[in-house]
């Protein structure tokens, strides 16, 4: 009889190097794995294999470190999002590096690092990296993607993690820069709400009524 994926993770986990070879040389999760790095190394200056090799790496220390959880669903599906967030942390560390020495220059006529100068806002993909929240949060997305359509929150969503910038978002939507910046700040929020990391700050306000005893003639 086959062995299940859970069977497989246990022996896996266990030192069976056999039931890993099992376990991620399934046909499906390898053409889907191939494709992601493909995808992400296809514009950008990075050796595919060299991606790839490390991508492996991180979803078996992810695996051996407890990350995967059976119950918040599929393991290859669990596997393939730490892969592609790896590889968008891979791509980000190759942006900054090309960056950090103009970063460090003074601006001209001061002793001020322009690096000083750019703002430190909260950035929502340092926390994707964590990979225990990632099946979390997209499940937070979809479900703010229902209950508000109109403001294509899941389009934008994926289109940020693509790497798209807010005026190619805009085209594809038909819509301004400004609404994209405005739905995108709207979902870091909402996001952070139900995630409990900060109370929730954009909600409908609920207008007080006025006795009219009250009122100052």
């Amino acid at each position: 009889m086959k062995p299940s994926v859970t069977e497989l993770i246990s022996q896996y986990l266990q030192g069976d190097r056999l039931a890993g070879d099992k376990l991620f040389d399934y046909p499906e999760y390898q053409q889907k794995f191939k494709a992601i790095v493909a995808k992400y190394t296809r514009s950008n200056n990075l050796n595919q294999e060299d991606v790839a090799q490390t991508a492996r790496l991180k979803v078996i220390q992810a695996l051996k470190a407890g990350k995967y959880n059976p119950e918040l669903g599929d393991f290859y599906h669990w596997a393939l999002t730490v892969t592609r967030f790896a590889i968008i942390d891979l791509i980000r560390k190759s942006h900054r590096q090309t960056k950090v020495i103009s970063l460090d220059q003074n601006i001209a006529g001061t002793d001020i690092p322009l690096g000083e100068t750019v703002a430190d806002d909260f950035n929502l993909l340092d926390t994707l990296e964590k990979v225990e929240l990632v099946t979390k949060v997209r499940n937070i997305i979809d479900a703010l993607d229902k209950r508000y359509p109109q403001r294509n929150y899941q389009q934008i969503f994926l289109a940020k993690i693509a790497g798209k910038t807010q005026k190619e978002i805009a085209h594809d939507l038909n819509i301004t820069q400004s609404a994209i910046s405005k739905r995108w700040q709207e979902l870091i929020l909402r996001i952070t709400a139900e995630m409990q990391i900060i109370p929730e700050v954009i909600s409908t306000p609920k207008t007080k009524k006025v006795n009219r005893s009250q009122v100052q003639w």
